[in-house]
């Protein structure tokens, strides 16, 4: 399995979401980038990890996780639908599977993981 596929199964982006994220490091002073005149073609830009990129970089798997914000189309489809009370409820309950759900699923990889390092 190629890197590509293996990271599709944790994080997929689009193209300009790539671009963005690169620009947001060049920002941040953790990439730089060079411009490279071509003729007769658009400018090819080359990024490059800087050394504080590099010490971000190892530093990162360590690091604690960002809140996540889900984004559930089930949950968008309960807010266009029902009355105010059912849709409060449908969402409290939708909401609470969805925590319940992560949770279990965080639990099941945290055993596995003191399983595998036993």
């Amino acid at each position: 399995m190629t890197f590509a596929r293996k990271l599709i199964l944790a994080w997929s982006g689009d193209q300009s979401q790539i671009y963005r994220t690169l620009a947001l490091l060049v920002a941040e002073g953790l990439a730089e980038v060079e411009v490279i005149a071509q003729d007769g073609r658009p400018d090819r830009r080359v990024h490059r990890i800087t050394p504080t990129g590099l010490t971000a970089l190892r530093e990162w798997p360590a690091s604690p996780l960002p809140p996540e914000t889900p984004h559930d189309a089930f949950l968008v489809r309960v807010f266009f639908v029902g009355e105010p009370v059912d849709l409060a409820h449908a969402l409290r309950r939708a909401t609470l599977r969805n925590g319940i759900r992560h949770a279990e699923a965080e639990l099941a990889w945290l055993g596995e993981t003191v399983e595998a390092l036993s």
